[in-house]
């Protein structure tokens, strides 16, 4: 697909088991005979290098933020990634990080690596907004899905993206991120 030429992409830090979720990523990227990279900027990167070696991921520095689009235009895809332990999961719940509509507004495909209960793989599945693979022991089928999509479909979510990415706009609609997160809250209590 013309959706996917070009490197998987990720930007932000590597705490609390990202760092984990991206190298499981690239080995199964490798494990089915793709060529395509994982490229991670990161100010954590030099820790991840030496912990997770990998031949088809770069761990490299974080650019400045007025670098993002030049990025994000030369990826394949973008990735938006949380831990799946159950203390991962217990600390990004309700965190929902603007990354996410940077990467909804990009006009890329957005892959969600995470599980159910953390705060922006569930607004990503509300929006239907992202390709996702919610535990590490799907990553395999994860990665055998991505590319059995047709252009039409990736087409239909890229689409979908930009409209969950105009919805996502902080500085017009805080009060519907707001809504969101005091909805999770809520559920939680039930």
């Amino acid at each position: 697909s013309s959706f996917l030429r070009g490197p998987f992409t990720y930007m932000g830090n590597l705490e609390s088991g990202r760092d984990e979720a991206l190298y499981a990523f690239a080995q199964a990227l490798a494990k089915a005979g793709k060529k395509e990279k994982v490229l991670v900027y990161s100010k954590d990167y030099e820790k991840a290098k030496k912990c997770l070696p990998s031949p088809n991921i770069e761990w490299t520095a974080p650019l400045p933020y007025d670098q993002l689009p030049e990025i994000e235009g030369k990826a394949g895809a973008l990735i938006s990634c949380e831990g799946f332990s159950q203390e991962n999961i217990d600390k990004v719940r309700y965190s929902l990080s603007t990354k996410v509509g940077d990467c909804l507004r990009s006009g890329k495909v957005l892959l969600s690596l995470g599980p159910t209960g953390a705060g922006s793989v569930d607004y990503l599945k509300e929006k239907d907004a992202a390709l996702f693979c919610t535990s590490l022991d799907a990553m395999d089928q994860f990665i055998e899905d991505i590319y059995a999509k047709t252009e039409e479909e990736l087409l239909a979510l890229v689409q979908r993206e930009l409209q969950a990415g105009m919805e996502f706009d902080l500085k017009t609609n805080a009060e519907k991120v707001r809504d969101y997160l005091l909805g999770l809250v809520r559920k939680s209590g039930e």
